[in-house]
Parts: C-alpha cells; sequence; structure tokens
C-alpha cells in the first residue's frame, strides 16, 4: 500500500512538471505523422467501390506506401554522409507543406483513371497516395528525434497526436456516412472486378471533400509544429539543445555532450525511498550491459510493424467485407478510436518492461493469425450469415490495434531513454518491418493470388 501512495505520488509530480500548453502542441503536431494515410484507409470502403483495382487497392497501397520509404532512406544516408548539416526541423516543415499539397490535389484528381499494361488503374490516385505517403514514412524518423529534447513526458503526446491522425479521419468517415449493410456482393460483376452500382452515392458529402478534410488536419500541424519551435515558454520543457542550433536560452538542466544520452529521473529503491542521481551516473545508457534487450527489442518493433502496416492493412477487405461493407467499416473506425486511448493510456499506466511487452506482441500475434486465417476463407468465413462472425471480426481487429499501439509506445519510451539515437533505429527497424510486411503480403494477394473476394 505504501509502495502503491508513492507511485499515485510520484505520477502526481509528474503531471505537475507537465505544461499542458506543450502537451497540447506536441499533440497537435503528432496529428500530422499519418493523418493522410490513415485517412485514406478509412476512406477504403468507398474507394474499393470506385477503383478498377477492386479489394486489391489496400495491398497496392500498402506497397505503395513502403516504396515511400525511399524517404526515409534519403534521410538517413544524409545524416550519414554529412552528420549535422541536415536540420529536421526544415526538414519537418518541408514535408508537411508537402503534405499538405498532396491532400488538396486528392481532392481533385482521386477518381482520374488510366491504363497500364492494357488494364485500367487509378493512377492519379495511387500517384498521389505515394506522395501522402512519402511525408508520413518521413515522419517516422523525423518526428521521434525531434521530441528527443523534450522531457520524457512528452513522448505520449505524440503518439496520443498520431492516434488522433487515425481518429480524427474516422470522425470525419463517420460523419460522411456509414456504408449500408447489405450484401457486399451483390451488385459486383465478376468479370471485370467492378460494381454494377454504388452504395456511396448517397454519402453525406463527396471523397472529395473528405480529402480537403484531411488537408485541413495537415495544416493544424504544421501550426503546432510551429508553436513549437516559436513560443518561449516551449523551451522550458526542454532538456537537451535544439537540433545544433545556437540558442540564448539557458537550459532548465546541464545538456550532456552527447545526444544519445538522457538525464533520468530519481527513481525509488526498494524501500519507497528516493535516491537522488550522482553527476556521473546521469546520461548513462543502461542497456550497454543489456545489448540483447536493445536487439529482442527492434526484433519486435520489425515484427509488430511487419502485420500493423503491411499485413493486416492488406487483407482486412478479404476479412471484413464478406461480412458486410458496414462491418469493414466499423473494425477500422472503432480501432482507430482504439489507438488514441490506448496511447493516453500509456501516460498513466507505463510500462517499459521487456517481459511485458514480449507478452503482449505474442497476444498481438495470436489475434493476427485469427484475421489471416478469416482472411484466406473468404468470401466464406466462419459464421458469414449471422452476427456472431461479424461481432468477432470486429472485436478482433479492435483488440490487436489496442495491444499493438500500447506496444509500440512502450517500445518507443523504452528507446528515448537512451536517447537520439536509438529512437533513429527504433524508426529504421519500424520502416524496415513495414516495408517486408507490406512486399510480402502483396505477393499472395496480387500475384499468387491466395485470396479470393466476390
Amino acid at each position: 500500500m505504501k509502495a502503491l501512495r508513492l507511485k499515485i505520488k510520484r505520477k502526481l509530480c509528474y503531471d505537475y512538471d507537465v505544461s499542458w500548453s506543450v502537451y497540447l502542441l506536441v499533440v497537435l503536431f503528432g496529428v500530422g505523422s499519418w493523418v493522410a494515410v490513415n485517412g485514406i484507409w478509412v476512406e477504403l470502403p468507398v474507394l474499393v467501390q470506385h477503383a478498377p483495382e477492386g479489394w486489391k487497392l489496400p495491398s497496392i497501397f500498402a506497397v505503395v506506401i513502403q516504396i515511400a520509404n525511399i524517404g526515409p532512406v534519403l534521410h538517413t544516408v544524409f545524416n550519414a554522409f554529412f552528420p549535422g548539416k541536415v536540420r529536421d526541423k526544415w526538414v519537418i516543415y518541408i514535408i508537411l507543406l508537402f503534405g499538405i499539397i498532396s491532400c488538396f490535389l486528392l481532392g481533385f484528381l482521386w477518381k482520374e483513371t488510366g491504363y497500364i499494361g492494357g488494364k485500367e488503374h487509378s493512377v492519379a490516385l495511387i500517384a498521389l497516395v505515394f506522395c501522402v505517403a512519402f511525408v508520413d514514412c518521413t515522419s517516422s524518423v523525423t518526428f521521434l528525434p525531434f521530441m528527443a529534447v523534450f522531457k520524457k513526458e512528452y513522448m505520449s503526446a505524440l503518439f496520443v497526436g498520431g492516434g488522433l491522425s487515425a481518429l480524427l479521419p474516422s470522425l470525419l468517415a463517420l460523419a460522411q456516412d456509414i456504408p449500408d449493410s447489405g450484401d457486399p456482393c451483390a451488385n459486383h460483376n465478376n468479370s471485370n472486378g467492378t460494381w454494377s452500382s454504388n452504395s456511396s452515392d448517397d454519402l453525406h458529402f463527396g471523397t472529395n471533400v473528405f480529402f480537403f478534410g484531411l488537408m485541413i488536419m495537415m495544416v493544424g500541424s504544421l501550426l503546432g509544429f510551429l508553436g513549437l519551435n516559436t513560443f518561449s515558454f516551449v523551451k522550458r520543457e526542454q532538456i537537451g539543445f535544439n537540433f545544433g542550433e545556437e540558442d540564448d536560452t539557458v537550459p532548465q538542466e546541464p545538456v550532456p555532450s552527447d545526444s544519445s544520452q538522457e538525464f533520468e529521473e530519481p527513481s525509488p529503491n526498494e524501500n519507497g525511498q528516493f535516491i537522488p542521481l550522482r553527476i556521473s551516473q546521469i546520461g548513462d545508457c543502461h542497456d550497454v550491459n543489456h545489448p540483447s534487450q536493445l536487439a529482442f527489442l527492434l526484433v519486435i518493433q520489425v515484427w509488430l510493424h511487419a502485420f500493423s502496416n503491411g499485413v493486416v492493412p492488406s487483407i482486412q477487405t478479404y476479412a471484413c467485407i464478406p461480412y458486410g461493407n458496414n462491418i469493414y467499416f466499423l473494425a477500422l473506425i472503432l480501432a482507430n478510436f482504439a489507438n488514441p486511448l490506448v496511447s493516453l493510456l500509456f501516460h498513466w499506466l507505463p510500462t517499459t518492461k521487456v517481459s511485458v511487452i514480449g507478452l503482449l506482441s505474442a497476444v498481438y500475434t495470436g489475434l493476427v493469425a485469427y484475421i489471416l486465417y478469416v482472411a484466406l476463407l473468404s468470401p466464406n468465413p466462419p459464421q458469414v450469415d449471422n452476427n456472431l462472425g461479424s461481432s468477432v471480426i470486429v472485436i478482433v481487429n479492435v483488440l490487436s490495434v489496442a495491444i499493438v499501439s500500447y506496444t509500440k509506445v512502450a517500445v518507443s519510451t523504452w528507446m528515448q531513454k537512451q536517447g537520439e539515437r536509438y529512437l533513429r533505429w527504433a524508426a529504421i527497424a519500424l520502416q524496415s518491418g513495414s516495408f517486408l510486411g507490406a512486399m510480402i503480403i502483396f505477393i499472395f494477394v496480387n500475384i499468387l493470388n491466395s485470396f479470393s473476394q466476390c
């Protein structure tokens, strides 16, 4: 009981040290991390009804998004060959502006098609998806390192913003309307993979308005980032230098000479007493004595993102649409609601224990295995004719997103304690996993035709 009181007291002290104005600015900034790509995913129930690619469109998007990893690759190469020359602050300004322009163009060109190899394809849509994905992928290797100069309490704010980048487009999609619950294959033409009529014609507003909404969200992220670099009160919440730029502001705490080092807050001993850290302890990277933990967490990072960013989004159409277009829509929307809630939960119930991270990863793998099983049985998955099957697939999708979201924050927080260099490793592992997952599932969906639609 005494230990619990001490933990609560310590957490209240942490919350007291947090500037909620800065916290909200970080949240707003974090919204721009994946808002465009997440918006495209939640609009897929409408897009697959218009696109000539049909249910294969998500797997194509997944590959295009991973090809956009050329952004992080270029960023990493330039940092390696020109250390200290690449200013993350200016890179972030550029990609946010590019994302705003891309969303604006999507509103006008998303329906334009062209012929490649004698087959009709959504050329403009796919090309612009690459553009917004370039922005979002590059954000993964710039946003996290940018947060290394802030107190660790603000790391959860970035992930709350990342969660809102899925939640806000979901709310916009709800305002657009929920697809009907009729037979998803009733109007499907098997000869050319198109629909003879589109339930999307009765939406409250069109897809072009939806993309303009995404553009406004990107503008909000840009304004949040501008505030983080402009307002003087933000500097009081930093623990390090501002990306090598000269600053007249004296830091709140001494700055370590190595950006991979970070100051730890005092922690209680086994008797619940707080022991101040010696100067020599400050900045120690505890993973030096545990390289196996670092390697394990990087593997977990690759594994989680291979499924969450590559495999699952590519096969959700096959796992959900047989139960109804509305089930696919609900699975996407409810999962996106779970994302920011779980990220916010981490702020009050944090953990960076490697054993807990491993357990959560195992549970997530089991849930993904069920989604894969259902998708392989498409268009006749288990209990397709009653509410039990549709309820189970929605619950499994939501739980999988909730668990993987919490685990991702835990891994990133562990890395953040080590400093900017480790966050870059985590970001590279993130994108590598996403790329491998997307490419492997693309082969099964589009070349081997392992999944069947109507």
